[in-house]
């Protein structure tokens, strides 16, 4: 919702570069059977895919998923086009270290 709001705020997509960086219990909003809010997995999907079409970038944090693996034994599958970066917290410090500004709910 942050994300569609942002793109509606400043005109578009071409306007503002949006990067969301998932780790701890943020990580099962990208699981690719998943659903948030109680909604369907479907409806779940296609809005993550619907703001990856619009350039918003999904990330995933790798040392969850490795924590994940670990305690379950599988490692569960991400939608497709969302990215892992091995540690996410320090992938986010260093973005906004770039210039990116730092939103959270």
């Amino acid at each position: 919702d942050i994300a569609n709001n942002l793109m509606k705020h400043y005109g578009g997509q071409d306007k503002v570069d949006i990067e969301v960086i998932a780790f701890g219990a943020g990580i099962p909003l990208l699981y690719k059977n998943s659903s948030a809010n109680g909604d369907s997995d479907k409806t779940n999907a296609e809005r993550i895919a619907s703001l990856i079409a619009h350039g918003v970038r999904f990330y995933a944090c790798g040392n969850t998923l490795d924590t994940i693996e670990r305690k379950t034994g599988k490692r569960p599958e991400l939608l497709p086009g969302v990215n892992t970066v091995q540690t996410g917290v320090a992938f986010m410090i260093d973005e906004v270290n770039r210039g990116y500004t730092l939103v959270h709910p």
